[in-house]
Formats: structure tokens, C-alpha cells, sequence
């Protein structure tokens, strides 16, 4: 299961009773959390150093009267560490033996990579518990899974911005072609439509909406607008007695059969990616596919 590790910048006096009450409530905190594995799941030096103590022989009596006696407390410590290499470096100490910070470890539920709410979630709620006592004890925390949660709390915002500036630059774009404004927006949302539905069929076929959709998407928005562009501007040129449904049917014979042969073409180019087994390599064949797919029938 995947490890959040917690450092304690600014440690409290883990042989004071109340420092000690009040750092556990926080650590419960985070094990209370929907995606902790809770107590059994956590790594904490001290909690070892208890059972260290346990194992030498000694009652409970013995540990209350320690670890409520900071110089014994703090003696004590040295040769527990040194008996366990696992927590040595779970502590940084100063000249005169006092703690100066620590870390510990707790686990993670295993979260499925799609459940993307869940793993943002995760991530917020455990970096909340940290910020809310930052002040008083300078906690970090870090996990591989943040990585994974920061990239997916972004992606659909930065997905969004790019349509909108595709979409923005392909207006004045269309009108160096078309001189015609509604048909520069009308190519605009059409292509917007288009992406925006390739990103709603993804779901469909098991793709994720991650950077290399993302990346994929942005690349293949050049396919939407050849399919707008070259359709608008055959309608607009051709005079076939300026009646609508005419001017379409010949628009159509023009573009219509070049339009076909070059979605084909790509497909037929991007095909043997089918047959490579990496998420990266299908998720790109996917996405630009559902992209032609949609922008033929759009």
C-alpha cells in the first residue's frame, strides 16, 4: 500500500503529558481520514520505543514514570535507536540529546488509479490536517500519491483553458480564410464540440482524462478544424443559385470524398498502435480515433 510520510518540523515534547495527548489527537486525525489504514498501518519511533521498553522486561509503571521524565526519557532513547536501525534515522536529535524534529509513516488505503475524487480527496484532507498546525509544529507531509492527486486536481481546468484558447486563436484564424464571422465562431464551437465530446466517450472506453489525453487532445484539435474549415469555406465559395440545401449537396461533392480519405488515411496510420499493450500508446490511438470518428460525424 502506497506510504504517506510525516515529518514534524517542530516537534513537541513527546515527554510532557498534554504535548504528548495533543499530537495523538492530531495523528488520530489523520488515521480517521477515509483513505488512512488507520493505527495498525502507522510507523511511530515511539510507539516502538514503548514496545522496546515492554520487551526489556519492564511493567507499565516503568514506562509512565519515563516517559514522563525528560532526562530519562531522553537517555533511554539513545540505545532504543540504537537497537533499531528501522527508527535511527526516524530522528534528528540536538548536541544535548533533545529531539530537534521527527518523522513518522502511515499507510494508505489502496485507492483504484481511476477513482480520481477519492485520491484528491485523500491528498486534501490529510494536507489540511498539516496546514491547520503548521504554525505550532511545522508538519509536512508527502506521499507518491500527491503527485498523482496535484496532477488530477489540474487537469480538467487546464484542459478547459486550452479548448478556450484553441478555440480563440482559431477565430481570427478562420477569418484570414472565411471573411465571414459567424462562420469564424461557428468553426470555433464546432471544434470545441468536438473535443468536448471526445472527452465525454473517453469514459467509455476505460480512457482516464490525464496529461497524455490532455496532450493528445490539444495535438488532434487540428483534425476538428480541417473538417470545420474546409466545409465552411466550400459552402461559402460555391454559388449553386444561393440555395441552401444546393449549396450544401455541392459543397459535400467537393470536400466530402477528400475529407473521407483523409480520416482514413490517419486511422489507418495510427492503427498499429492497437497493438501495442501500454496505457500511453492506446489511450493516444483512442483518443485521436474518437476524434476523427466524431469530427466525420460532426
Amino acid at each position: 500500500m502506497p506510504t504517506i510520510e510525516i515529518a514534524v518540523m517542530k516537534p513537541p515534547d513527546m515527554s510532557q503529558k498534554t504535548d504528548r495527548i495533543k499530537f495523538f489527537q492530531i495523528l488520530e486525525e489523520i488515521e480517521n481520514t477515509a483513505c488512512s489504514g488507520g493505527r495498525n498501518t502507522t510507523e511511530f519511533w515511539y510507539l516502538a520505543y514503548k514496545r522496546y521498553i515492554d520487551e526489556l522486561g519492564f511493567d507499565d509503571e516503568v514506562w509512565e514514570i519515563l516517559q514522563n521524565d525528560k532526562k530519562q526519557f531522553e537517555q533511554n532513547l539513545l540505545p532504543f535507536l540504537l537497537a533499531n536501525d528501522k527508527y535511527r534515522y526516524d530522528i534528528l536529535s540536538h548536541d544535548n540529546g533533545s529531539v530537534k524534529a521527527f518523522r513518522l509513516s502511515t499507510e494508505i488505503i489502496d485507492i483504484p488509479t481511476y477513482s480520481s475524487q477519492l485520491i484528491i480527496q485523500c491528498a486534501n484532507d490529510i494536507r489540511n490536517i498539516a496546514k491547520r498546525y503548521e504554525a505550532e509544529y511545522n508538519i509536512t507531509t508527502y506521499s507518491l500519491l500527491w503527485q498523482l492527486a496535484d496532477q488530477l486536481d489540474v487537469i480538467w481546468p487546464q484542459t478547459l483553458q486550452d479548448l478556450c484558447i484553441s478555440a480563440l486563436i482559431i477565430i481570427p484564424i478562420s477569418l484570414l480564410i472565411i471573411p465571414k464571422p459567424y462562420c469564424a465562431i461557428l468553426i470555433a464551437l464546432t471544434v470545441s464540440s468536438i473535443a468536448l465530446g471526445t472527452i465525454g466517450l473517453m469514459a467509455f472506453w476505460d480512457i482516464n482524462l490525464d496529461a497524455t489525453t490532455m496532450i493528445t487532445i490539444a495535438m488532434s484539435i487540428g483534425f476538428s478544424a480541417d473538417f470545420a474549415i474546409h466545409i465552411t469555406y466550400s459552402y461559402t465559395t460555391c454559388h449553386s443559385n444561393s440555395i441552401p440545401h444546393e449549396q450544401l449537396s455541392k459543397t459535400l461533392e467537393m470536400v466530402g470524398w477528400p475529407i473521407l480519405q483523409a480520416s482514413v488515411s490517419v486511422l489507418l496510420g495510427i492503427l498499429p498502435l492497437a497493438t501495442v499493450n501500454l496505457y500511453i500508446v492506446q489511450a493516444c490511438f483512442k483518443t485521436v480515433m474518437l476524434i476523427i470518428i466524431i469530427g466525420k460525424a460532426a
